[in-house]
């Protein structure tokens, strides 16, 4: 009986540091999360043309991932200016047509009320 009693403390004694070992195991995950969240929350909030200074703990892949994005997010801004450039090019161009169809629109009327009141000078100068 003794030995079943004994027996019974030893393998609560060994559950309880598994226990323990296991706790500590999680902890460690946690604050290695809790590392890449802030990690990730500072590159992410970085001024645009910055790097963001990336720890060497980080797991090579998140280092990889947050070196690509920055590059993406970079690139997202050069061609959101395109765009914007490419846009104002536009209204211009549009602006330079629709003004000069305009003038030429105004040319040729004039030119035709001008041969309309020649006409007019000529047929009232034979009556």
């Amino acid at each position: 009986m003794e030995k079943t009693i004994e027996n019974g403390h030893r393998s609560n004694r060994e559950r309880k540091m598994a226990l323990i070992q296991d706790v500590d195991k999680l902890k460690r995950k946690l604050r290695l999360e809790e590392n890449v969240h802030r990690v990730l929350e500072r590159a992410f909030t970085r001024p645009l043309g910055s790097l963001p200074r990336l720890p060497p703990y980080l797991p090579p892949h998140i280092l990889k991932l947050v070196a690509e994005v920055a590059v993406l997010e970079e690139e997202v801004v050069r061609l959101e200016e395109n765009v914007v450039n490419f846009s104002q090019a536009l209204y211009q161009e549009a602006v330079y047509i629709s003004s000069k169809w305009k003038s030429e629109y105004l040319m040729d009327t004039m030119d035709e009320n001008s041969i309309r009141s020649s006409k007019y000078q000529t047929s009232n100068s034979f009556s």
